[in-house]
């Protein structure tokens, strides 16, 4: 799926902005063929966002000024039992606790704070067994021919049941990547739910069992330790319900990034971080009357390969009627006809069973939950996000202009001067949408404007005074950055740790959410407002054909020679279309071939 198809469904339909709303919409996750793609899906569409808007005015015990919180009301919180709504109103019930887009750092109440009983797992050894690597850019593809690995997210839930039916009649395997809490539909190791049963089953059938994080959070966009307890979490009420937890993760959104810190705290967690090269795109086409274009998507990919040499590691959402009543069953009933075999994540990457899960049968450590409000925003930024980036070399000031998207204070560029985009978004990446020049974008590194890309965005004088040391031009930024001078009079950015607010609208937020790598433009960029020439760094000699669909950056990797496309697109993917290869779109000819 492309990211305009994305952005234009979440401009019709009431869609969500963090993982939906709505039980079973999914949102964004990795595709090596197109990853860039799968960082900016709605995967909750079908679901309504929960976003309380103000009814009768609340006590100020509640809250702050007439009931108010979160980061845009001063940083007030809830009182305890309250929740703090997306927009940013206290109360109970499921519009203001939901997660993932509950404000949790602001409601002690949210559900992303509720705390699994039986003793934390984060003192079980974390040994990293088999060569299946761990943390890092993760994994996209499988090993074996003749294999496909179908995965689920966002489970379990009410249609898993009859999804578990269907693969036992074909004998095959998935793999189901859980979230612990989210969609309001309750805990998972919750005795007086259904989802211990199905857990329990899945791992009788055969399946493997894999993480999806407690609440469904940005990984990214929260600190060091909120990852952890977005993985312990999950971990502790899994080992609950079948004594083990994994060692496989997906991150929600896609959204892993190595800036943030993620990529190391998954390996140091033991997990392999997981993606896919087929998507369906089930979440964006849940009525039936579009019920039809997963299959087409599934089909198509199918039809371009062939069993005895090709493999797929597919992804889809458990949370749909549409997916296991009518995509599921064609998926298995192609795959035979093609002589594909269905099996697990592990097992197509040639992982031993053993390997899949650790024992939580001892070391578990009795634990507590105490809700500690968080500093205001304008202290956030140096006290949690500056404080998990510690060991990667924050700086306050930008040193040079991105040449491949990232900026702000993990890496310390700025985005004026880069071409595709002088805004540089909460979550570091440069961009022109209003998710990147709106909430939360980094003023310091960038133009900050909430209309979005407008010729008219006024920069900072700090972020202008690095880029004009840099180069004379801010549309011509210099090949190499590393080496111009830092500005004294640059400020830190303010950079907002609270995810789902619901003042980032489901596109803004589509646009601006990162993962191992950048997303892909979506069709609101202007040409206009493009610098008239490109970066142009310079290659490193013997360049490798990519193994996982990324080029350039640091690894320099080509796309020619790449079984994921020969050109390498302006967010470093490689593909075959005209996002990836158009030189208007951003190709990238040092490392691959452009049209």
């Amino acid at each position: 799926m492309r990211f305009y198809e994305v952005l234009a469904a979440s401009l019709v339909a009431p869609f969500v902005a963090a993982h939906g709303g709505t039980p079973g919409a999914p949102k964004i996750f990795g595709l090596a063929r197109d990853v860039a793609d799968l960082k900016t899906r709605n995967i909750f569409g079908g679901h309504n966002h929960r976003a309380a808007g103000h009814g009768s005015p609340l006590q100020a015990r509640q809250g702050g000024a007439d009931g108010r919180c979160g980061k845009d009301f001063g940083c007030a919180t809830c009182d305890e039992g309250y929740c703090c709504s997306p927009g940013g109103y206290c109360g109970k019930g499921q519009d203001y606790c939901q997660a993932p887009d509950s404000q949790f750092d602001y409601g002690p109440g949210a559900d992303a704070n509720k705390l699994p009983s039986g003793g934390s797992t984060r003192n079980i050894a974390r040994t990293k067994l088999g060569s299946v690597p761990y943390g890092g850019e993760g994994i996209y593809v499988c090993e074996k021919a003749g294999q496909i690995a179908i995965t689920y997210d966002d489970g379990p839930y009410i249609y898993t049941n009859d999804l578990l039916d269907m693969f036992k009649s074909y004998n095959f395997k998935a793999t189901f990547f859980m979230t612990g809490i989210n969609l309001y539909k309750g805990a998972i190791d919750d005795a007086s739910t259904k989802w211990p049963a199905m857990m329990q089953r899945m791992v009788t059938d055969g399946h493997q069992l894999a993480s999806h994080t407690w609440s469904h959070q940005d990984l990214s966009a929260i600190t060091s330790a909120q990852r952890y307890e977005q993985m312990i979490k999950l971990e502790m009420a899994m080992s609950n319900v079948v004594g083990k937890f994994p060692t496989y993760m997906r991150p929600p959104y896609s959204s892993c990034s190595e800036a943030s810190g993620c990529q190391k705290d998954m390996a140091d967690l033991g997990y392999h971080v997981s993606y896919f090269d087929l998507d369906t795109d089930d979440y964006n086409n849940v009525t039936p009357d579009k019920a039809q274009i997963p299959k087409d998507n599934v089909k198509k990919a199918l039809d371009a390969k062939n069993s005895a040499t090709d493999d797929f590691l597919a992804i889809a959402h458990d949370i749909h009627y549409q997916t296991v009543h009518n995509l599921t069953g064609y998926m298995l009933d192609l795959m035979v006809k093609k002589g594909y075999k269905g099996v697990t994540m592990g097992e197509c990457l040639g992982d031993p069973e053993a390997n899949w899960y650790r024992s939580s049968g001892s070391g578990r450590v009795a634990t507590s939950s105490v809700f500690t409000p968080p500093a205001c925003a304008s202290t956030r930024a140096s006290s949690s996000v500056a404080a998990s980036r510690t060991s990667s070399g924050v700086v306050a000031t930008p040193t040079g202009v991105s040449q491949d998207s990232s900026c702000g204070s993990a890496v310390g560029l700025t985005c004026l001067g880069f071409d595709q985009g002088e805004c540089c978004s909460q979550y570091g990446y440069c961009g022109n949408t209003a998710g990147h020049c709106g909430t939360g974008c980094q003023s310091g590194f960038g133009k900050c404007d909430s209309s979005s890309g407008s010729s008219s965005v006024v920069a900072s004088s700090a972020a202008s005074s690095a880029s004009a040391a840099q180069s004379s031009s801010a549309s011509t930024p210099a090949a190499s950055s590393a080496s111009a001078p830092r500005s004294s009079s640059a400020l830190p950015p303010a950079v907002s740790t609270v995810v789902s607010s619901s003042t980032i609208s489901s596109a803004a937020r589509s646009s601006s959410v990162p993962s191992s790598s950048t997303v892909k433009p979506s069709t609101t960029i202007q040409t206009s407002t493009r610098a008239s020439s490109k970066p142009t760094p310079s290659p490193t000699p013997a360049l490798v054909a990519s193994p996982n669909g990324t080029c350039g950056g640091s690894k320099k990797y080509t796309c020619t020679g790449s079984r994921f496309g020969q050109c390498c697109s302006w967010n470093g993917l490689c593909g075959n279309t005209f996002l990836s290869c158009g030189q208007w779109m951003g190709c990238n000819e040092l490392y691959g071939k452009c049209t």
